[in-house]
């Protein structure tokens, strides 16, 4: 059990010697709660539609990474690395370049929106495959309707 090996670990790193009275009471409830906590968290990931849920999930943000970092680095390297040599022919501002830490900002904010974006996106994408249907509108004139009734 998970919070044995807890109450063992706390007991042996805090000292026996606060085993008494309240502290001890605050213990057993710590371990108690820890070992139920991981119990449901452990019932949740191990049933079948969480582990589909993750699946659709993780197949949407890592498609959306191969087309960002895929496609996205293929025309960083054919336009900025390439032709960097006459950036007068394509570039609006051809004496201006990012700084590295520009550069490595931009990245980084692109990873975050396109993770939140796929993560939103295959989680309205499950709820679509599992109940058939969603309350996103596709079309304006479904929504003018419901707003004048």
């Amino acid at each position: 059990c998970f919070s044995n090996r807890f109450a063992l670990m706390l007991a042996a790193v805090g000292g026996f010697g606060g085993m008494a009275g309240v502290g001890g009471v605050v213990f057993i409830i710590t371990a108690d709660l820890i070992d139920i906590a991981s119990t449901l968290l452990y019932d949740v990931i191990m049933t079948l539609e969480f582990l589909e849920y993750s699946a659709f999930v993780l197949v949407s943000i890592f498609g959306s990474y191969f087309f960002f970092f895929g496609l996205g680095s293929t025309l960083h390297i054919l336009w900025y690395i390439q032709q960097r040599s006459h950036p007068e022919t394509w570039k609006c501002q051809p004496k201006r370049w990012l700084s590295f830490e520009d550069h490595r900002h931009e990245i980084i904010l692109g990873t975050i929106n396109i993770t939140t974006a796929s993560f939103i996106a295959g989680s309205l994408g499950y709820n679509v495959i599992e109940n058939g249907w969603t309350l996103l509108y596709f079309s304006l004139n479904i929504l003018v309707i419901f707003i004048f009734y």
